[in-house]
């Protein structure tokens, strides 16, 4: 689609009591600059080739990471982020991170689970839908993606619509 990628980098440092005393960036440095090392290789590998940014958030603080990675989200066609893996005491990032993206901001969101490898993710989508004018809007901005899909499917919660038993409420989706 002539994307323009744009990868976040998004951690919290545990050692940081205050931000104040400490500056997380300085903790967090070497492996935001490893990250855009990895980042930038990728992106190079690509043909034909992609325009690229890069974006590092890094916070002593849940609040301060969602806030601003919500904001670099915002300004994105499409968000992909990684599932957070329950139980693993080593990750800096909220455990929320991937539901306050996709309800806070405004854009699709493609998750890529943590098990697994998904060379051709984006394939087979699932919508969550729950009749909000924000789900359409992000429904309305994921289309061009959905087009390409092989199977698409929709989730509704708690959909409540005033229509006669039998009558499919997303027939017109298309």
């Amino acid at each position: 689609f002539g994307a323009k990628l744009t990868g976040l980098f998004a951690e919290n440092d545990p050692h940081v009591m205050s931000i104040a005393v400490l500056d997380p960036a300085a903790s967090l440095g070497p492996e935001a600059a490893a990250a855009r090392e990895d980042f930038a290789a990728a992106v190079s590998r690509e043909q034909p080739p992609v325009g690229s940014d890069w974006r590092a958030v890094m916070t002593a603080s849940d609040k301060a990471l969602l806030k601003q990675s919500i904001a670099v989200m915002q300004n994105a066609d499409l968000a992909i982020i990684g599932q957070h893996q329950a139980g693993r005491s080593d990750l800096r990032y909220p455990a929320e991170l991937v539901e306050q993206a996709v309800l806070h901001s405004g854009r699709p969101v493609l998750i890529v689970p943590f098990a697994g490898d998904f060379p051709d993710a984006g394939h087979r989508v699932m919508i969550a839908w729950n009749g909000s004018r924000e789900a359409a809007r992000a429904l309305n901005d994921a289309m061009p993606f959905l087009h390409s899909a092989t199977y698409v499917g929709l989730l509704a919660i708690n959909f409540e619509a005033d229509l006669p038993p039998g009558e499919e409420p997303f027939a017109d989706i298309k």
